[in-house]
């Protein structure tokens, strides 16, 4: 199409993104067929999660257990996308991963459009749920995710740590990467 129409991004903000119709046409498309919309920037991180009176409650019934420490991420994976609604998406991770042994407890793979602040607490509580054991301590790679979290691990009595490296999580994501990469999902 933009070899037939080399003036396609004349008149378009560089800002602006094309898609295609979310219904095809039964004929060739046209320059008239795309959906123009500009690239929205995603919210910030640090928007404090807030969890439900009820996820606590629940959470707060689990099991504790001295000593553990989970690291936790909540990411934008790079060039993995899937359809949402017709259109394409990057998903989200989020991976809790105990540190003693490297076992994964909890993972989410969500779409990407969610605020980043209300997916990374949303996906903990959902692995926390997982793990079935509240840890001593979370590990998160940076100070990002810091003011978003924390409200929840006070209200749950965990330590919420920022540090520069993650081995748990990073052998973990190695581990998912091969597995992404070598067609086994």
């Amino acid at each position: 199409m933009l070899e037939e129409n080399p003036e396609l991004f004349d008149d378009r903000a560089v800002t602006e993104i094309p898609f295609l119709p979310a219904q095809m046409p039964a004929r060739a498309l046209r320059p008239d067929d795309l959906e123009w919309r500009p690239v929205v920037h995603l919210p910030e991180t640090s928007q404090a999660f807030h969890p439900s009176t009820e996820d606590v409650e629940r959470l707060l019934k689990l099991q504790r257990s001295p000593g553990a420490v989970f690291e936790y991420a909540s990411t934008l994976m790079p060039g993995a996308s899937f359809i949402e609604q017709g259109r394409p998406c990057f998903g989200r991770l989020s991976l809790l991963v105990e540190t003693g042994g490297g076992m994964i407890v909890g993972t989410e793979f969500g779409s990407g459009a969610v605020a980043a602040g209300e997916a990374a607490g949303r996906d903990l509580v959902k692995g926390l749920l997982k793990a079935g054991v509240l840890p001593e301590k979370l590990m998160i790679g940076g100070s990002q995710l810091q003011p978003v979290l924390a409200p929840l691990c006070e209200a749950l009595h965990i330590k919420l740590r920022a540090a520069s490296r993650l081995p748990a999580l990073d052998q973990a994501m190695e581990a998912l990467t091969q597995r992404f990469a070598g067609g086994m999902f």
